[in-house]
């Protein structure tokens, strides 16, 4: 452990701030990691690298971080720090209870969002079916009547129309049906990128 930090530690004189360690062990390990996998070395590196990033934490900032520091326990490493290690503890459980919190209420708005979108989708597609029922039968009658002339028989004529009128309402019911299903995927996705934003705001 400590030749590999002693490595990466080089650009920086041997030592390096708590701060600084991901970053140059990262830099060591897409260098030096053998892949075996499908995985790129930044995907097999990622792991280790927020592992010893997490560890750092428990080191104040202004200490000089040694090879022989960095290898030690996050355990050996806050027994070194108590004072330092108890501040990051409590960071750590209101950050914890913020996301907790953060959580909750993005479950929440959304349920409401979800609710709204799909009574506003079923609004606007009734809207829509009315509107067409209303418009397509005579439009389709009159073009049909235009193109044939009085060739046109009455009772065929109403088959064509009513058959294309029923086609023309099954399809905006199936709309219907789509959206309002693609709404959940929709809002979870929401979701999960304004939790992820979130997430992001806590670590910083």
């Amino acid at each position: 452990c400590q030749d590999v930090y002693k490595e990466a530690f080089r650009k920086s004189g041997g030592v390096a701030k708590p701060d600084q360690v991901g970053n140059l062990y990262h830099q060591w390990c897409t260098k030096n990691m053998h892949v075996s996998s499908s995985k790129s070395t930044n995907e097999l590196c990622e792991p280790l690298v927020r592992k010893v990033a997490e560890k750092m934490r428990f080191v104040p900032a202004e200490t000089e971080v040694t090879p022989e520091l960095v290898c030690k326990s996050a355990q050996k490493i806050q027994e070194q720090f108590p004072e330092h290690a108890k501040a990051i503890e409590e960071q750590l459980k209101k950050e914890a209870s913020s996301r907790s919190g953060a959580q909750a209420l993005v479950r929440e708005q959304g349920k409401k969002l979800q609710k709204a979108l799909e009574k506003e989708v079923k609004d606007i597609i009734a809207v829509l079916g009315a509107q067409l029922s209303k418009d397509l039968g005579p439009r389709l009658r009159k073009k049909a009547s235009e193109t044939l002339g009085d060739e046109a028989n009455a009772s065929e004529m109403d088959t064509l129309v009513r058959t294309l009128t029923e086609a023309a309402q099954l399809q905006v019911r199936g709309m219907d049906t789509k959206l309002v299903q693609k709404i959940p995927e929709a809002v979870g996705t929401w979701a999960k990128d304004t939790l992820k934003a979130a997430s992001t705001k806590f670590e910083l």
